[in-house]
């Protein structure tokens, strides 16, 4: 038997591997029995993790948190609020639909199936397949078809209405984000109804977002290898404050909003000299290589100095 006292006890990172293992109600009501164990629904990581592996959902509103978001889920019982199968519309898939969209409008696209139809009596396949614009009657073919195959896709838009449906969620009798669905449905169908009209100009904004994300991610997974194989005898690398870099690593990796500026004024003294026995490594401060750091702070600024390799830390 297991006292509560030793439950306790353990590791921040034990305690969050065991809530994984919880459903909703029994992790609300362990993190209720003590002060050290309610910091588990603290954790808004946790129910973003929690959230996906339960219902498969990987959106939110942007001014909710993940547990708000699980708790709506959770309470959607019917299955009409919110789709899960909205999180497999990715950005590389919506960028390709945008490409397939704007080719329809021109009339360089048929029915993949039947090569009838033109646009606007089409509809778009919101996954990456290769007969991805079918018109109406083999539409119902090939939900027939990814039916029979167990297909976890089944978001598509209507090209005519400009409306988002989905044919897994078969308790649905009106489009994805309609009126009746949760805010962060509609503020997905939103976000993905800009980037395929990307003709607007929230549209063009919503893509540039998208692929400054995309550019930013791979320079930083880059860094990281670089960081991990470096000699750091040899290697020219920054401070940054990890605060900030751990905003920028959900910014790149989620749905969250631009860090905004480089907040280095927490690593030093008023008269700038780096403040002694910082911790590196996530919690005080985080390396980055020295071009990172020039890409950083042009694109997003600094408030305080540029802290160096040459600047010891004691």
């Amino acid at each position: 038997m297991i006292y509560k006292s030793q439950l306790e006890s353990l590791s921040l990172e034990v305690l969050l591997f065991i809530a994984r293992q919880l459903d909703y109600l029994s992790l609300v009501r362990l993190a209720a029995t003590s002060k050290r164990l309610s910091c588990l629904t603290e954790d808004d990581m946790l129910f973003k993790e929690l959230l996906f592996l339960d219902y498969g959902v990987s959106y939110k509103a942007p001014d909710e948190t993940w547990r708000k978001q699980y708790e709506n889920k959770w309470s959607d019982t019917s299955g009409r609020r919110i789709c899960p199968h909205l999180s497999n519309v990715t950005d590389d898939i919506l960028l390709e639909k945008a490409e397939t969209f704007k080719a329809a409008q021109e009339n360089k696209v048929y029915c993949s199936r039947c090569s009838m139809s033109q646009f606007p009596n089409l509809f778009l396949i919101m996954e990456k397949v290769e007969n991805d614009v079918v018109c109406r009657r083999c539409l119902k073919e090939y939900i027939d078809e990814r039916q029979a195959q167990k297909s976890n896709h089944g978001v598509y838009l209507d090209m005519n209405t400009l409306k988002l449906r989905c044919f897994l969620c078969s308790m649905r009798r009106t489009s994805l984000g309609d009126f009746g669905s949760d805010r962060s449905e509609q503020y997905k169908c939103e976000e993905i109804l800009e980037v395929v009209l990307a003709g607007t100009e929230r549209g063009k904004e919503r893509v540039d977002l998208i692929l400054k994300r995309k550019r930013e991610k791979a320079m930083y997974v880059g860094q990281q290898e670089e960081l991990a194989s470096a000699d750091f005898k040899n290697l020219a690398y920054n401070l940054i404050d990890a605060h900030w870099m751990g905003s920028f690593h959900l910014f790149i990796y989620g749905e969250y909003p631009s860090p905004g500026r480089i907040t280095n004024r927490s690593l030093t003294k008023r008269n700038g000299s780096v403040i002694p026995g910082l911790k590196l490594y996530g919690e005080d401060a985080a390396l980055v290589t020295r071009t990172f750091w020039n890409y950083l702070a042009e694109e997003y600024g600094v408030e305080g100095k540029s802290i160096t390799e040459g600047e010891k830390i004691r």
